[in-house]
């Protein structure tokens, strides 16, 4: 058995404290095992003027910790899963994942400011996003403006009146104790993901690894019901022909023993629900029903 894990990570706040859950995941199951963080920078974390799509859209944030665990710099890497390819480098893979977070995404608002009747400022660069706020609010005209930055910095960015109003992922702020976020400035409010279809596979930590590699430790420390959403929205991505430039949505979880997934893609959502071994044959129809 190894002794030694050296897990490679970016080095946000949010980063680091999803590293931490994974560490914390794998020494509840295995306390002799040492966890090692090693940050590594990625495209998306020094060229912070662009949008992401210009960088190349899915991938900034992942492709240099994936080269460093495919030459062996590291052994195993973390992600916000949402923010991965649909195809991992070659040698690599992802058969970990834990328990998914809270999916949704949430709107963070400067008091005193209406967003949802007049023409706000909205602070987002996710094409998704901003087709699911025009639906959910028809009566606002809003003026969607780029932003990038870590959590932290977005919030500041609000709060001096760049924007009227946020939308960021419910877990990221949750894992930085920033969810219920209310005071004499700003408030939040949490989207329904029945309306507001969250990115595919948002709020899921994956673990990657070299093939084959740490098996038996990686399967023990598997959330199954969160790793069946994990297969099934990077499938409907993979169909999709996914990237960041389009607004695609996508949320499935267990329920009885049966699969539920919910697919958009810039219209109204689609939902089935099928077993949860045949998961491709239900994105294949959801998808054609678009």
């Amino acid at each position: 058995m190894i002794n030694k894990i050296r897990i490679g990570t970016r080095g946000s706040r949010l980063a680091l404290a999803q590293t931490e859950l994974v560490k914390t995941a794998v020494r509840s199951r295995f306390p002799d095992i040492e966890c090692e963080t090693v940050v590594i920078k990625t495209k998306g974390d020094i060229v912070k003027e662009k949008p992401i799509a210009e960088l190349g859209g899915a991938g900034v944030f992942a492709a240099e910790i994936e080269k460093a665990l495919a030459e062996g710099d590291i052994d195993l890497a973390v992600h916000s899963a949402k923010d991965l390819p649909t195809a991992l480098l070659a040698g690599n893979e992802i058969r970990c994942v834990l328990r998914r977070a809270d999916p949704r995404d949430v709107i963070i608002y400067r008091k005193g400011i209406d967003y949802t009747f007049r023409n706000p400022k909205i602070g987002t660069s996710s094409v998704r996003r901003r087709s699911g706020f025009t639906r959910l609010f028809p009566a606002t005209v809003p003026r969607f403006l780029d932003i990038r930055g870590n959590i932290d910095t977005r919030i500041e960015k609000l709060r001096s009146g760049k924007y009227d109003a946020i939308i960021l992922a419910a877990a990221g702020l949750e894992r930085l104790g920033l969810l219920t976020i209310d005071d004499s400035e700003l408030g939040c409010e949490i989207l329904p993901a029945d309306r507001f279809l969250p990115a595919p596979c948002q709020a899921i930590i994956a673990a990657e690894s070299r093939a084959g590699e740490l098996t038996e430790i990686l399967d023990r420390v598997n959330d199954a019901e969160t790793f069946v959403s994990f297969n099934t929205e990077r499938y409907v991505l993979e169909l999709l022909g996914g990237d960041c430039s389009q607004p695609i949505g996508a949320y499935s979880y267990v329920k009885d023993g049966r699969l539920v997934l919910s697919v958009s893609n810039g219209g109204a959502s689609v939902t089935a629900e099928g077993d949860v071994n045949e998961y491709r044959e239900l994105a294949e129809g959801l998808v054609k029903q678009l």
